[in-house]
């Protein structure tokens, strides 16, 4: 699994496009009817009922991804969105589609590592099978999945033992 992170036209904010379809939000959650009653920019912050989106997510993928969830797909989707708001520096899902996200980043974090973490949720959620590449906007590879699982912790370590 591909994805290609480049900044948006805002700070703080990311775009992460994949190669593999992705959940999408549902389309209620894009009007503005919506957005004004909730009060806020973001299909998705930490302020919103997990549980009720996870439903409301279920409900509009179901047959759509390619992969079949070995759980019921609320909980896998509670668990993505569990996962995501954790990631310090995580504010929001600005936008959704098909393939991609735009994720808001606090403005103190740095957005490629966000967006890093971000891509690694999407990953393990819905394609834990598959190695996660990660590209930049200028094409150059960031990681593969091998390195980002394992951890600084592990890396230092192999670094001591080359030595």
């Amino acid at each position: 699994m591909k994805v290609l992170i480049a900044p948006a036209n805002r700070d703080s904010i990311a775009k992460l496009d994949f190669d593999h379809d992705i959940p999408t939000f549902p389309p209620w959650y894009q009007s503005r009817k919506y957005r004004h009653r909730r009060r806020s920019e973001y299909l998705f912050s930490q302020v919103d009922i997990i549980l009720r989106t996870a439903d409301d997510l279920a409900l509009v993928n179901a047959g759509r991804l390619p992969v079949e969830f070995s759980r019921p797909a609320t909980d896998v989707y509670c668990d993505f969105l569990n996962d995501l708001i954790v990631i310090e520096g995580f504010t929001g899902i600005l936008d959704s589609h098909r393939y991609g996200l735009s994720i808001e980043v606090g403005r103190l974090f740095q957005i490629d590592e966000v967006a890093r973490r971000a891509a690694i949720v999407v990953q393990q959620s819905f394609y834990p099978d598959e190695a996660l590449e990660i590209i930049s906007e200028n094409r150059h590879k960031l990681s593969e999945v091998a390195s980002i699982a394992e951890g600084p912790e592990v890396e230092a370590a192999r670094n001591d033992t080359k030595s």
